[in-house]
């Protein structure tokens, strides 16, 4: 959560008062977290909704969520089972939250019981003796309730398929390994440097021997964790492989051509990919993950087709906390989608040969993607032209938070990149300051990305703007001579000469003579 909230800078926190929140949260933190939710769906659906202004709405609506979720987060840990003592699916359910409720406040048990039996497994295989398991998860015996409670009416998706969306999480699917890379890199550097001291002849001073030791210890603790993780991620993904063909197997084919796509969306991916970057990151790995295992019968194109379309009119029905989150989701799936559509060997090893691309039986052409993808990225541009100008005032912040999320890979193709520019330039002149500091945001990185090559042309090549290349090559120019000139001023004024005629044109007089006097023949 801090790498996609706090892009890694994580503040102190004194340890003795975070254990003594969650001693106190303990007994009725879960029930804590379920009352902040509830209150959350109370403020847009209570009897005041109406009187109170979109902003504020939405605003309350965020903070509820990201409380509840920083509840969870403070209980969460080797005693977290005792918190849900006496809790079960009916009683969750019950108490009227939906399933990214409920999956929230159970996740992080089902996640240990996971972890236990991995080195339970592992050491069963290496021969030693195995334990008894201290977790046991809570999903098997209630995912029957959650399910039947959670899809309603919906027949789109098997049990398996929902259990498997909704019981892992981020890190269950993904190894950041450039950040531990980056991590471990910093540690030993720092070590590096002190001992360089140290040989140069600098005193060692207890302290930074302890230093020292310590980056050491915490550089191996990042290496093995990371090792653990992949293998995590990789039983993981062994596991979802295993489950594939139940996902859908025991529903009618037309129900999955017809509403697999619409139920998947609905009930798992929109009700999580709002809550936080984390979840929003995690659903787009989880479409890939389906798709690159090789689901029978997952309509794909179908899938991802209907998530562009239905996001473009989400931009009119987000709160801007939920903006942010969309934006996140939709910046992974557009960064696959543009993969796919621009790099050929990518297209063909990753999507191509997969039974989930094939319609009717037949694998999809490169260019028949290449079209549908032209279709995709006008849908999306036209959707956020129009959130540009829109009369009310959260759907322009929407946009514009949205695209500053996705700004590195959309607009993609050069006449939308021209259009959004437009319309953005028109808000940087708004008369609402935070309106106008947004859309400069925006348009600075905006520019930067046309400037970079991230804009296209139909045959793949980079696209650049002849004209606007010209004047910037102009105004350089201009700039250099005037620097020039101020340059020739100063030094024939330090050399005591006049310009005349100002302005740096004209000619050089020479110094006034000196007057008569004392010191004349000198």
């Amino acid at each position: 959560k801090s790498e996609t909230q706090n892009f890694g800078v994580v503040s102190k926190t004194n340890p003795k008062a975070a254990a003594s929140l969650k001693e106190v949260l303990g007994p009725t933190g879960v029930s804590l977290a379920v009352l902040v939710a509830q209150a959350r769906d109370a403020v847009v659906f209570g009897p005041d909704a109406s009187k109170r202004g979109l902003k504020f709405l939405g605003n309350v609506y965020d903070t509820c969520t990201d409380l509840y979720l920083m509840i969870l987060e403070a209980l969460a840990g080797p005693g977290y089972g005792g918190c849900l003592e006496g809790v079960d699916a009916e009683a969750l359910l019950e108490m009227g939250v939906g399933a990214d409720v409920v999956m929230a406040v159970v996740r992080p048990m089902h996640g240990m019981a996971m972890a236990e039996e991995e080195e339970r497994e592992a050491k069963r295989k290496a021969g030693l003796e195995v334990s008894e398991a201290i977790h046991a998860s809570w999903l098997p015996e209630n995912m029957r309730a959650l399910y039947e409670r959670g899809m309603g009416e919906a027949k789109g998706l098997g049990v398996e398929l929902y259990e498997a969306f909704w019981s892992h999480r981020l890190y269950d699917l993904y190894v950041p390994k450039a950040r531990y890379e980056a991590e471990v890199s910093r540690l030993r550097k720092d070590v590096a440097r002190i001992e360089k001291g140290w040989k140069a002849g600098k005193e060692r001073a207890a302290a930074q021997t302890a230093d020292v030791e310590r980056m050491k210890r915490a550089a191996s603790d990042l290496d093995a964790e990371r090792e653990r993780q992949e293998k995590h991620c990789t039983a993981v993904r062994r596991k979802i492989e295993g489950s594939r063909n139940a996902f859908l197997s025991g529903l009618d084919a037309g129900a999955v051509e017809k509403s697999t796509a619409s139920d998947l969306l609905e009930k798992c991916v929109y009700a999580r990919c709002m809550i936080s970057p984390e979840d929003a990151s995690y659903c787009a790995k989880f479409l890939r993950t389906l798709v690159s295992v090789d689901t029978p019968s997952l309509p794909a194109l179908s899938i991802y087709d209907s998530l562009v379309r239905s996001s473009a009119g989400l931009l009119y029905s987000v709160t801007e906390g939920e903006a942010g989150n969309l934006g996140v989701m939709l910046r992974e799936v557009w960064t696959l989608l543009s993969r796919w559509r621009w790099d050929e060997k990518a297209f063909e090893d990753e999507a191509q040969g997969k039974k989930a691309f094939m319609i009717g039986g037949k694998r999809i052409h490169k260019k028949e993607f290449n079209a549908v993808y032209s279709k995709w990225h006008d849908v999306l541009w036209k959707a956020c032209e129009a959130g540009l100008m829109a009369k009310e005032y959260m759907h322009i912040r929407a946009t514009l938070v949205i695209l500053s999320c996705v700004v590195k890979c959309f607009p993609r193709r050069a006449e939308a990149g021209k259009g959004l520019l437009e319309r953005v330039t028109v808000l940087r002149g708004d008369s609402r300051q935070d309106v106008k500091a947004m859309a400069n945001a925006y348009h600075a990185q905006l520019c930067k990305a046309r400037d970079g090559g991230e804009w296209r042309k139909e045959d793949g090549g980079v696209w650049r703007d002849v004209e606007e290349e010209k004047r910037k090559k102009l105004k350089m120019k201009v700039r250099q001579e005037e620097t020039k000139k101020k340059g020739d001023e100063m030094q024939i004024e330090m050399k005591g000469g006049v310009v005349e005629g100002g302005g740096g044109s004209g000619r050089v007089s020479p110094p006034p003579p000196r007057p008569p006097g004392r010191w004349s023949n000198f």
